[in-house]
C-alpha cells in the first residue's frame, strides 16, 4: 500500500469539475485508490464520493492506493493535485 498527503487544489477544492478530473486520473490505474479528508473516505473512482468529502482548497487529502499500480497511481494523483505534469 502506498500513501501520501496533498492539499486540495485551489480555488475550489474538490468540486464537480476537479472531482471528475481526479476520478478520470484514478480510473486509469489498476489499483484500489481511496481519498480521505475531513474524517471521511471515498473511492477515488467515484465522483459523488469525492465531492461528498467536502474538501475545500488547501484541505489535506490523504491518497491511499493498493494494488499492482499503487505507486504510479499515488504519484499521478499527487501530480494532478499539485498542478505538476503527470508522468
Amino acid at each position: 500500500m502506498k500513501e501520501a498527503i496533498f492539499p486540495a487544489p485551489g480555488p475550489t477544492g474538490l468540486h464537480a469539475r476537479t472531482a471528475g478530473l481526479l476520478m478520470k486520473a484514478a480510473s486509469a490505474f489498476k489499483a484500489r485508490i481511496d481519498v480521505s479528508a475531513n474524517g471521511r473516505t471515498a473511492d477515488a473512482k467515484s465522483v459523488m464520493g469525492l465531492m461528498a468529502l467536502g474538501a475545500e482548497a488547501g484541505t489535506p487529502l490523504t491518497i491511499r492506493a493498493d494494488g499492482p499500480e499503487a505507486e504510479q497511481a499515488v504519484k499521478a494523483i499527487g501530480a494532478f493535485l499539485t498542478g505538476q505534469p503527470i508522468k
